[in-house]
């Protein structure tokens, strides 16, 4: 996944140093401490190879969806963020869902109802829109 985050996908909304910030996120010292704190993570594998993950951050924050540039629109990215979204309904007393979405990825949230009244940021090299859903 990292390369693909880096060359193709995200890589190219990033300003100066966003996509060593990024790769830090999502490193294996990195997900070891949000699982360690509680942050659950929904994995898609085929084979032996990682092909999408989702991360919650508790109680109502997605944290990062990623599917492999070759297995996008395959129904891989729908189905972690299903499962995610499941999770903060099953488990969050707030109404509101919140997502930063990557440049590259806000259609995709908007077409599962997320919705942004502000510009997007940039924090860090690392630009996203802020971007949220209510639960029914």
């Amino acid at each position: 996944l990292e390369s693909n985050l880096t060359s193709t996908d995200v890589g190219p909304t990033v300003g100066v140093g966003g996509v060593e910030k990024l790769l830090a996120s999502i490193d294996t010292e990195s997900t070891i401490e949000r699982m360690a704190d509680g942050y659950p993570h929904w994995i898609a594998v085929d084979g032996d190879a990682i092909v999408g993950v989702a991360v919650v951050q508790p109680p109502s924050h997605v944290h990062h969806l990623f599917v492999r540039a070759d297995r996008q629109r395959s129904g891989i990215g729908r189905m972690l963020l299903n499962e995610a979204l499941q999770f903060i309904s099953d488990n969050a007393s707030t109404a509101t869902i919140t997502v930063n979405s990557s440049l590259n990825a806000v259609d995709v949230y908007r077409r599962f109802g997320f919705t942004s009244t502000v510009d997007p940021v940039e924090v860090g090299g690392v630009r996203f829109l802020p971007m949220c859903k209510t639960q029914v």
